[in-house]
């Protein structure tokens, strides 16, 4: 996340304002993150119509919320989403392995939901033009059993602060 204070402009933990005169690109060091970041807000006024375009968005995104969900080691509200998605899928994650895959499962799951609404959203014959899609009636849009529990599980104001995620959604 980009954020500035009067001497300092940050992205992540890196201070960019300190940048000049250092070896080696801004990329090589945050990340092609940083690049995502800056073409999501240079086209934030641009409507999204086409799949690619919101696929794209929403990957983005994705990419960032993983990198927030795995770089804390422990997250409050983990603990019943794993249940969840352990009884919905009839399996257990163990091991390092199993919770790098619980991680990646349940963002997938988050951003699959709203892709997935999305694209029901643009098919209603009742969705005009100038209609704009609200991601927090997402949950309504889903009729894939597992997606449509976790994801009511996931998206709400709690469960997305608790893991970091508020501040994504609401860009």
């Amino acid at each position: 996340m980009l954020w500035w204070s009067v001497h300092n402009l940050h992205f992540g933990n890196v201070n960019l304002c300190g940048w000049a005169g250092r070896n080696g690109s801004l990329t090589e060091t945050i990340g092609e993150s940083f690049n995502e970041y800056l073409t999501r807000v240079l086209l934030q006024a641009a409507p999204l119509t086409a799949p690619k375009e919101v696929a794209w968005f929403l990957a983005s995104y994705a990419r960032d919320a993983k990198a927030r969900i795995e770089s804390q080691a422990d997250l409050p509200g983990l603990a019943t989403l794993r249940t969840a998605l352990e009884e919905a899928l009839g399996l257990k994650f163990t091991g390092e392995d199993g919770e790098h895959f619980f991680r990646s499962s349940l963002v997938q799951t988050l951003f699959y939901g709203v892709f997935s609404a999305w694209v029901l959203w643009c098919k209603r014959p009742t969705t005009g033009p100038k209609d704009k899609f609200n991601w927090h009636e997402a949950a309504w849009s889903l009729h894939v059993p597992m997606i449509k529990t976790l994801f009511e599980q996931l998206a709400t104001p709690t469960k997305l602060q608790s893991l970091g995620l508020s501040l994504l959604w609401d860009s």
